[in-house]
């Protein structure tokens, strides 16, 4: 795989029914993938173990703010069930992508002297799973 300029990234996200659609001023995203470690050390043992559980993932983008953009709006405030999301770390290469299913949180802010932005965190609901 080869190392990224992410200038060419894409958030793709559905807002209810129908296909996902890119987002509009998207301008960066994070991703985590973490699971659950329990530990399992006993008596006797000089170093701690740990057994895995659970997988889990979430993130966040970044936008500008963009009111022609109803997608966000609409998979925050009108979708009932967890939401079809991909990430494309560049779009002219179609063929690697990440993707699953998130519940979005949107926040926006803005002032007089700037550009008014966004952030989406989102949880992941099931599995994640790279293209």
């Amino acid at each position: 795989m080869a190392t990224l300029h992410f200038r060419n990234g894409a958030v793709y996200l559905t807002s209810g029914a129908g296909a996902a659609v890119i987002i509009s001023e998207a301008k960066g995203f994070s991703l985590n993938i973490t699971r659950d470690l329990a530990d399992d050390s006993a008596f006797g043992d000089t170093w701690k173990t740990r057994v895995i559980g659970l997988r889990d993932w979430s993130g966040s983008f970044d936008v500008n703010f963009d009111t022609a953009q109803a997608t966000l709006f609409n998979a925050v405030t009108t979708a009932t069930s967890a939401q079809p999301i991909y990430l494309y770390p560049d779009r002219s290469s179609t063929g690697r992508y990440y993707y699953g299913t998130v519940w979005p949180e949107l926040s926006a802010q803005g002032d007089l002297n700037s550009v008014g932005t966004g952030t989406v965190n989102f949880q992941g609901d099931g599995q994640f799973a790279a293209n």
